[in-house]
């Protein structure tokens, strides 16, 4: 694995060598902070009710390990929104609105 700096989070750069990833455990804390602050009050409810957690396990048990998306195999599932949460807050819970999907393509989505 390659050394290289932290790169801080928004208006801090702390420069610590780390080894993996783009951050150091401090700064991750941090950006993650400063992420939940702008975050809207109903997708905080959302993401932390059991209601999510549970619709959440379900969809990852019935994806098999494959993306949704892409069709991907052996990479890191997460539980997607069809809709987005922010733009149809009514379909947060709603099953066929879940799916699950690898990192890359759930970035593809939230930067289109």
């Amino acid at each position: 694995m390659t050394v290289r700096p932290c790169l801080g989070y928004p208006g801090y750069r702390c420069n610590r060598l780390i080894q993996g990833g783009s951050r150091c455990v401090d700064c991750q804390r941090a950006t993650y902070r400063i992420k939940n602050a702008t975050r809207p009050q109903f997708e905080i409810r959302i993401y932390s009710s059991s209601a999510w957690k549970r619709l959440r396990d379900q969809v990852m048990a019935e994806a098999d390990g494959v993306c949704h998306w892409c069709g991907a195999t052996d990479v890191e599932l997460s539980a997607d929104h069809v809709r987005t949460v922010r733009e149809y807050p009514e379909l947060a819970l709603e099953p066929s609105n879940v799916v699950a999907a690898c990192r890359s393509c759930q970035r593809q989505r939230q930067n289109r």
